[in-house]
């Protein structure tokens, strides 16, 4: 169905930049655990939208902050961000497209 795959895609934008500024806040002051739990939230979206390069992402920083390594997991931030920003132009132009 062309119309809930829209919805879903059109809530995915919304909550996508919300999702990104969460962990960047927790990168900058928040906790390895808080960094571990964003991103894994993010690789999960990611991987419910079938979107592999935001998922792969999300799981390199999420792997990182499980070792503790809260320098590095924040240090792939900027990818994530750039990820997420091409994530979500694919999918408004899939949503213009239909």
């Amino acid at each position: 169905d062309v119309d809930f795959a829209k919805s879903i895609l059109a809530d995915a934008i919304t909550e996508i930049p919300k999702d990104v500024i969460q962990l960047h806040e927790f990168c900058l002051g928040g906790t390895v655990q808080a960094v571990h739990h964003q991103a894994h939230t993010i690789k999960g979206m990611a991987a419910n939208l079938c979107t592999p390069a935001l998922r792969e992402i999300a799981l390199k920083i999420e792997m990182a902050a499980k070792e503790g390594d809260l320098k590095s997991s924040c240090g792939l931030l900027p990818e994530l961000e750039q990820t997420a920003q091409s994530t979500i132009s694919a999918i408004n132009r899939w949503i213009q497209s239909c």
